[in-house]
Protein backbone atom coordinates (compact mmCIF):
# COMPACT_ATOMS: atom_id res chain seq x y z
CA UNK A 1 0.00 0.00 0.00
CA UNK A 2 1.41 3.57 -0.73
CA UNK A 3 2.31 5.75 2.01
CA UNK A 4 -1.10 8.07 3.06
CA UNK A 5 -0.29 11.85 3.72
CA UNK A 6 -3.64 12.26 5.56
CA UNK A 7 -2.23 9.68 8.16
CA UNK A 8 0.56 12.40 8.73
CA UNK A 9 -1.79 15.08 8.98
CA UNK A 10 -4.31 13.16 11.10
CA UNK A 11 -1.79 12.76 13.41
CA UNK A 12 -0.02 16.21 13.53
CA UNK A 13 -3.15 18.82 13.24
CA UNK A 14 -4.09 18.91 16.59
CA UNK A 15 -0.80 20.73 17.44
CA UNK A 16 -0.29 23.35 14.33
CA UNK A 17 -1.37 26.80 15.07
CA UNK A 18 -2.79 27.23 11.55
CA UNK A 19 -2.46 31.13 11.59
CA UNK A 20 0.93 31.47 13.32
CA UNK A 21 4.46 29.39 12.34
CA UNK A 22 5.94 29.42 8.92
CA UNK A 23 5.33 26.71 6.35
CA UNK A 24 9.57 24.92 4.99
CA UNK A 25 9.17 23.13 2.05
CA UNK A 26 12.48 20.64 1.46
CA UNK A 27 13.72 17.40 -0.11
CA UNK A 28 16.16 15.17 0.83
CA UNK A 29 17.27 12.38 -1.15
CA UNK A 30 17.64 8.65 0.73
CA UNK A 31 20.67 7.28 -0.54
CA UNK A 32 19.81 3.84 -2.59
CA UNK A 33 23.67 2.66 -4.37
CA UNK A 34 22.58 -0.88 -4.58
CA UNK A 35 19.32 -0.84 -5.56
CA UNK A 36 18.84 -0.12 -9.16
CA UNK A 37 15.67 -2.39 -9.56
CA UNK A 38 14.37 -0.65 -6.43
CA UNK A 39 10.59 0.86 -7.01
CA UNK A 40 11.38 4.72 -6.89
CA UNK A 41 14.86 4.59 -7.06
CA UNK A 42 16.47 7.08 -9.55
CA UNK A 43 19.28 9.66 -10.21
CA UNK A 44 18.85 12.52 -7.64
CA UNK A 45 21.27 15.34 -6.40
CA UNK A 46 22.28 14.52 -3.10
CA UNK A 47 23.73 17.66 -0.82
CA UNK A 48 25.61 14.97 1.09
CA UNK A 49 27.68 13.85 -1.26
CA UNK A 50 27.58 17.00 -3.23
CA UNK A 51 26.76 15.08 -6.75
CA UNK A 52 24.22 13.14 -8.30
CA UNK A 53 23.32 9.62 -6.58
CA UNK A 54 20.60 6.50 -6.50
CA UNK A 55 18.54 7.38 -3.96
CA UNK A 56 14.88 7.97 -3.12
CA UNK A 57 13.96 11.41 -2.96
CA UNK A 58 11.34 12.95 -0.76
CA UNK A 59 9.92 16.62 -0.19
CA UNK A 60 8.55 17.57 3.53
CA UNK A 61 6.69 19.87 3.98
CA UNK A 62 7.10 21.32 7.13
CA UNK A 63 5.82 23.82 9.97
CA UNK A 64 7.24 25.76 12.66
CA UNK A 65 6.43 28.08 15.62
CA UNK A 66 10.81 28.82 16.10
CA UNK A 67 10.60 25.76 18.70
CA UNK A 68 8.16 22.88 17.34
CA UNK A 69 9.34 21.28 13.52
CA UNK A 70 6.41 19.32 12.66
CA UNK A 71 6.07 17.53 9.12
CA UNK A 72 2.63 17.65 7.77
CA UNK A 73 2.87 16.83 4.22
CA UNK A 74 5.12 15.09 1.70
CA UNK A 75 5.75 13.44 -1.29
CA UNK A 76 7.53 11.16 -3.03
CA UNK A 77 8.82 12.37 -6.47
CA UNK A 78 8.46 9.58 -8.62
CA UNK A 79 7.66 11.39 -11.99
CA UNK A 80 7.94 8.07 -14.20
CA UNK A 81 4.63 7.33 -12.53
CA UNK A 82 2.90 10.73 -11.64
CA UNK A 83 4.51 12.57 -14.21
CA UNK A 84 5.07 15.53 -11.70
CA UNK A 85 8.47 17.24 -11.58
CA UNK A 86 9.65 18.42 -7.98
CA UNK A 87 7.66 21.53 -9.12
CA UNK A 88 5.02 20.32 -9.49
CA UNK A 89 4.92 18.72 -5.95
CA UNK A 90 5.83 21.70 -4.59
CA UNK A 91 2.93 23.72 -6.27
CA UNK A 92 0.87 20.32 -4.52
CA UNK A 93 2.27 20.58 -1.45
CA UNK A 94 1.33 24.56 -1.21
CA UNK A 95 -2.50 24.10 -2.54
CA UNK A 96 -2.85 20.95 -0.13
CA UNK A 97 -1.84 23.63 3.00
CA UNK A 98 -4.26 26.08 1.59
CA UNK A 99 -7.05 24.01 1.55
CA UNK A 100 -6.27 22.70 4.98
CA UNK A 101 -6.44 26.43 5.78
CA UNK A 102 -3.29 27.40 6.39
CA UNK A 103 -3.23 31.01 6.89
CA UNK A 104 0.27 32.02 7.61
CA UNK A 105 2.87 34.59 6.70
CA UNK A 106 6.22 32.75 5.41
CA UNK A 107 7.21 29.89 3.38
CA UNK A 108 10.93 28.95 3.35
CA UNK A 109 12.13 26.73 0.42
CA UNK A 110 15.91 26.74 -1.27
CA UNK A 111 16.81 28.16 -4.25
CA UNK A 112 15.86 24.84 -6.52
CA UNK A 113 12.21 25.70 -6.01
CA UNK A 114 12.58 29.18 -6.81
CA UNK A 115 11.22 29.47 -10.01
CA UNK A 116 8.72 32.08 -11.16
CA UNK A 117 5.61 29.75 -11.43
CA UNK A 118 6.55 28.94 -8.00
CA UNK A 119 7.16 32.57 -6.60
CA UNK A 120 3.90 33.41 -8.12
CA UNK A 121 2.03 30.64 -6.30
CA UNK A 122 3.23 31.74 -2.95
CA UNK A 123 2.18 35.69 -3.99
CA UNK A 124 -1.18 34.53 -4.84
CA UNK A 125 -1.87 32.80 -1.68
CA UNK A 126 -0.88 36.25 0.19
CA UNK A 127 1.96 34.49 1.65
CA UNK A 128 5.92 35.75 1.80
CA UNK A 129 8.86 33.69 -0.09
CA UNK A 130 12.16 33.42 1.48
CA UNK A 131 14.64 32.01 -0.52
CA UNK A 132 17.70 32.16 -2.78
CA UNK A 133 17.26 33.13 -6.59
CA UNK A 134 19.05 31.02 -8.39
CA UNK A 135 21.28 33.03 -10.68
CA UNK A 136 19.24 32.26 -13.86
CA UNK A 137 16.30 33.82 -12.53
Amino acid sequence: MPPDSEALWTEVSGCIQLSEGLLIIDDTTLDKAYASQMALVSCHWSGKHYEVVQGINLISLIWSDGDACLPCDYRLYNKAQDGLSKNGHFCALLQQAKTRGFDLTLVAFDSWYSSLDNLKLVRDYGWDGLTRLKSNR
